[in-house]
């Protein structure tokens, strides 16, 4: 179980940088990638790499400028059971992209049961990968691709996700709110380092008028 937890600057061989096989596991507001410290993996199908039966569950965590092969999340969902989804709770993704620029940018997902119902489940998420074409094939339609898997439907819903922007331009720690795109921190803290001090203010006026 991990909470408040911060995995930021990481540079992933071809496992990723969180690496996952088998069980469950729970990460509560957590960042995963942050809006000046993302992590690159270029190699790896994913950053999260979620295999062999594992099934994590994810509430109130941001993942942000991350750089992966096929998803921010990959999942392999070959050995998981009917009921060993991997859900994401008031999440938010916000500005990752793949290497190829057009699909993935939330996550990648594959199975090699045929026929299998979405086993990957969003709940009042945000996804705002604006830099990956978009999240989808074409770049024309918002979340076609965001999620790219094999299964039918793509991806299974809860409650709905938004297209809200997120507050203040901050990834900090907190209770992703997908009715209006707010992030419940200190919208202050724009680096996320826990201090409001001069760097917040030198984004502040870089920011001012754009």
């Amino acid at each position: 179980m991990f909470a408040g937890c911060r995995v930021w600057g990481n540079l992933g061989s071809a496992t990723g940088v969180i690496h996952q096989e088998g069980g469950t596991g729970s990460w509560s507001g957590c960042e995963i990638g942050l809006l000046t410290h993302g992590n690159i993996s270029p190699v790896s199908d994913g950053i999260y790499h979620a295999s062999k039966g594992a099934h994590p569950m994810f509430n109130s965590c941001t993942f942000c400028l991350n750089e992966s092969r096929f998803g921010t999340v990959f999942f392999d969902s070959t050995d998981n059971g009917e009921a060993d989804h991997i859900l994401f709770s008031n999440c938010i993704f916000s500005l990752n992209t793949t290497v190829d620029d057009q699909w993935g940018a939330t996550m990648h997902c594959t199975d090699d049961v045929p026929g299998r119902d979405p086993l990957c489940v969003f709940d009042r998420c945000i996804w705002r990968n604006q830099g990956n074409n978009g999240g989808t094939e074409q770049g024309t339609t918002a979340y076609e691709s965001d999620v790219r898997s094999n299964y039918f439907p793509r991806y299974r819903l809860l409650r709905d996700v938004s297209t809200g922007w997120i507050r203040g331009g901050t990834q900090s720690a907190g209770v992703a709110n997908a009715d209006n795109g707010d992030i419940e921190s200190n919208i202050a803290d724009l680096n996320g380092d826990g201090i409001v001090d001069g760097g917040d203010l030198a984004i502040l006026l870089g920011e001012f008028g754009s």
